[in-house]
C-alpha cells in the first residue's frame, strides 16, 4: 500500500476516533458543556485557540514577581511524575478554580469537562479556566504550557494576551532530604505578571494570586496522598 494511502486512512480513522470520544473543536458542540464566564472569553476572543498570542516577555523587568517555595514529602522523581501525568481537570477541580478547556495541539481539538480523554499537560496546550476570587466574583484566565522538561525540573506557563493580566509563571522541582533523611522535593513557583492597574497589582494580585497556587499544589499533591506545606513567600 502507498505510503500516501496509509497517511489518509490514518487520519480518517483519527477523525473517528476523535468523534467518538467527544472532542470538540466549535462553539456548537462544546458551549453548552463549558463555565458561562470561559464561554464568553472564547466567544470574545475566538474558538481557535491554537491562535491565541502569548503575553509579550521580551523585558521581565517591567513585570511584578510573586515568588512562593513548597515542600512536599515525596521524592522528587514520584513528584514529577505527577505533576506531568495527572488529568488537568483534577488539578484545577478546586475552591479558587473550575476548569474551562484544554486546546490540544496535537489534535487541533478542544476538550470539556465532560469529555472523555483529556491529555494530561503538555507543551503547546491552551487552558482556559475560570477564577473564583473573594467567593463570588468569577474570572476567565487562559494560558500556554511552554515547557515541561524533566531533565531540569520545570515545568512553564506563559499567560495570553487576551487575559486582563500578562506574563508568565515557572514551576522549579528540586530534591531535598527531610530531617529523618527521608527522601522529599521542593517547588519554586514563580510569576512574572502585570496588568496596567497598579492597585490590581500592587494590592490584590499576589494575596489572591498565592491562595490560587496553594490550592492547585494542594490538589495535585493531595490526589496522590501526600502533604504539601509552604515553607517561603
Amino acid at each position: 500500500m502507498a505510503a500516501s494511502t496509509i497517511k489518509r486512512s490514518y487520519l480518517a480513522a483519527l477523525s473517528i476516533l476523535v468523534s467518538v470520544t467527544g472532542c470538540a473543536s466549535g462553539p456548537e458542540t462544546v458551549s453548552a458543556g463549558l463555565p458561562e464566564t470561559v464561554r464568553a472569553f472564547i466567544d470574545d476572543n475566538g474558538w481557535d485557540l491554537g491562535a491565541y498570542a502569548d503575553s509579550d516577555l521580551s523585558d521581565l523587568s517591567a513585570y511584578y514577581r510573586h515568588e512562593r517555595v513548597y515542600l512536599v514529602d515525596a521524592a522528587m522523581d514520584v513528584l514529577w511524575d505527577l505533576y506531568a501525568n495527572i488529568d488537568p481537570r483534577l488539578a484545577w477541580r478546586t475552591d479558587k478554580t473550575r476548569f474551562g478547556a484544554v486546546w490540544d495541539p496535537i489534535l487541533g481539538f478542544m476538550y470539556r469537562e465532560a469529555d472523555d480523554g483529556v491529555p494530561p499537560f503538555a507543551p503547546g496546550q491552551v487552558l482556559v479556566l475560570e477564577l473564583r476570587l473573594a467567593g463570588f466574583y468569577r474570572l476567565p484566565v487562559a494560558f500556554r504550557i511552554r515547557e515541561i522538561d524533566r531533565a531540569s525540573g520545570v515545568i512553564e506557563f506563559v499567560y495570553l494576551e487576551a487575559n486582563k493580566s500578562k506574563g508568565k509563571q515557572r514551576l522549579e522541582f528540586a530534591p531535598a532530604i527531610g530531617p529523618g533523611g527521608e527522601r522529599r522535593s521542593t517547588i519554586r513557583h514563580s510569576t512574572w505578571y502585570r496588568s496596567g492597574d497598579e492597585f490590581r497589582d500592587e494590592r490584590l494580585y499576589g494575596g489572591f494570586h498565592a491562595s490560587i497556587i496553594d490550592a492547585f499544589h494542594r490538589a495535585v499533591v493531595e490526589s496522590a496522598g501526600y502533604s504539601i506545606a509552604v515553607v517561603e513567600s
